[in-house]
């Protein structure tokens, strides 16, 4: 990664983010930070919430809050992520005006990240609306809403609370009783194929 970073002119600003990973596993956090600090100069958005997570580890407040309003300011979807990330005993522990304040803030994060195509966003915005955790109203449209934006982004995290949540569904007494009219009606063996393109069915043309 070095060599790369040391020979090619146009290489994705990412690798600085990785070099720095790589420094920071190997103990040496002033190499690190170089690193990062590099990578923030030639446009790595990942360096950001490194910086700022470095700025914590060692006390300093001040500086981690610059690292990320700039990471935010940058469109750097995990520093909307980190910031808006709180546990519920933490939060539950606050005062009314504290929790007001704060889940306001938190989903104006999310939000901000989401539209900046942060996917992880959407799975946060969806889990809390669908469970009512961090503040926000239970809201079951808004979940689903959230977590297919979510999935189209690509975010894992999403599709699997979405896969969850509708195999849930298929076990509930109304869903329950159509699966069984169905099967009464002799649909129950049909195989299932999920076909992206008829010739998931056949490549004999003849046969479409």
């Amino acid at each position: 990664v070095e060599n790369r970073l040391a020979t090619e002119p146009d290489v994705w600003p990412e690798w600085y983010a990785v070099l720095g990973d790589a420094y920071a596993a190997l103990d040496k956090p002033e190499k690190a930070r170089e690193v990062y600090l590099a990578g923030v100069e030639h446009g790595s958005l990942h360096c950001y919430p490194e910086l700022a997570m470095m700025a914590r580890e060692r006390e300093e407040d001040k500086e981690y809050r610059s690292w990320m309003e700039k990471g935010m300011a940058a469109g750097c979807g995990w520093c909307f992520i980190l910031d808006g990330d709180l546990d519920e005993e933490r939060f539950q522990a606050g005062d009314t005006r504290f929790k007001n304040l704060v889940s306001r803030q938190f989903q104006e994060r999310f939000e901000q990240g989401l539209r900046r195509g942060e996917g992880l966003c959407a799975y946060y915005l969806g889990f809390h609306s669908f469970t009512g955790t961090l503040g926000f109203t239970i809201d079951e449209e808004d979940a689903f809403r959230y977590l297919r934006k979510g999935v189209a982004l690509g975010d894992c995290y999403s599709c699997s609370l979405l896969a969850d949540i509708l195999e849930d569904r298929a076990e509930t007494p109304a869903a329950k009783k159509e699966i069984d009219k169905l099967t009464a009606l002799g649909f129950g063996g049909l195989p299932i194929c999920v076909a992206k393109t008829q010739y998931s069915f056949s490549d004999d043309m003849t046969l479409l």
